[in-house]
C-alpha cells in the first residue's frame, strides 16, 4: 500500500512557535513550541514521517535549522516573493503581517471561494475582509483584551493590572469584573459593530475567527461565526500546496 504523504507546517512567531502536521490538506495535529530546535523537528519527524515543510518566521531563520531543513525535506520558506492564491489589495503590502496575509488564505480555503471577514482575537485585534473574486481588501486593527487591560491600568492611578479571564457576564461585579467585562464585551460591540457596518457596505460574507481570545469574544458577539483557532496554519498549509504544486504529494 502506498504510504501517505504529511507535511510540516511551522508558524515561528517572536515569542513561540506553533506547528501542525497536515494530510492530505487536513491537520491532524498541532504543537507549540517555546524554541525552534532541530531536536523536536526530529523527535517529531521520527512519529509522523512527514516529507515536506513549510517556515514561516517574523524573527528570522537560524542558519543550522535553514540548511537541516534543506538538506532533509522537500522545503519552503516564506520569502517576499511567495505567490499566494489570493489577489492582494492593500496598497502597503510589505507592512501586511504575516498571520493577516496567511489567516486570510485559510479562510479563502475554507470558505471554499466565498466572500469572508477574518477576525483574529490576539494582541490586537485585526478584522480583514476578502471580497468573492479572491482580493483582500484591507482590514481594521483594534486593542486585544489584554491590551486594553494593561492600557486601562496604565492610564489611570487607581485600577489594577489584571490578566484576562474568562467570564459571560455582562455587568461586573467588582472593580476587576467590571474591567474585564468592559474588555471583552467592548471588543465583542466593537466587531459586531464592524461585521454590519461591512455588510451594509459590500453583502454578504462568511466569518471566521482565530486567535488566543476567539472563544471568548464569539460567545458575546453572538453572529454566525465558524471558530477555528488553527486557521493562520490552515493558511501556509495551503500556501505550501500552491507554491510547490504538491497537490498529489502533500
Amino acid at each position: 500500500m502506498k504510504s501517505e504523504k504529511l507535511s510540516l507546517i511551522i508558524d515561528k512567531g517572536n515569542t513561540r512557535t506553533k506547528v501542525g502536521i497536515f494530510k492530505k490538506g487536513h491537520l491532524i495535529m498541532t504543537d507549540t513550541w517555546l524554541r525552534l530546535r532541530i531536536e523536536e523537528i526530529e523527535e517529531l519527524r521520527n512519529r509522523y514521517r512527514f516529507s515536506s515543510v513549510f517556515l514561516s518566521s517574523v524573527s528570522g531563520i537560524d542558519e543550522e535549522i535553514d540548511k537541516y531543513l534543506d538538506d532533509s525535506f522537500i522545503y519552503l520558506r516564506w520569502e517576499d516573493n511567495i505567490a499566494i492564491p489570493i489577489k492582494i489589495g492593500y496598497e502597503t503590502p510589505e507592512t501586511l503581517g504575516k498571520d493577516r496575509i496567511a489567516g486570510v488564505v485559510g479562510a479563502w480555503k475554507i470558505t471554499e471561494g466565498r466572500a469572508c471577514v477574518v477576525i483574529d482575537a490576539g494582541t490586537c485585534i485585526t478584522i480583514d475582509y476578502v471580497n468573492s473574486d479572491g482580493v483582500y481588501e484591507g482590514g481594521n486593527i483594534c486593542p486585544g483584551i489584554a491590551m486594553r487591560l494593561l492600557s486601562m491600568h496604565q492610564q489611570t492611578h487607581s485600577l489594577p493590572l489584571i490578566a484576562p479571564f474568562k467570564t459571560e457576564l455582562l455587568i461586573g461585579k467588582s472593580t476587576r469584573g467590571a474591567m474585564m467585562t468592559g474588555a471583552m464585551l467592548g471588543a465583542a460591540v466593537e466587531i459586531k459593530g464592524w461585521l454590519d457596518v461591512l455588510k451594509e457596505r459590500f453583502g454578504a460574507f462568511k466569518v471566521i475567527i482565530t486567535g488566543g481570545d476567539a472563544g471568548d469574544v464569539s460567545y458575546f458577539v453572538k453572529k454566525d461565526i465558524i471558530v477555528n483557532p488553527n486557521l493562520v496554519l490552515e493558511g501556509l498549509n495551503e500556501m505550501l500546496i500552491y507554491n510547490a504544486n504538491f497537490e498529489d504529494k502533500v
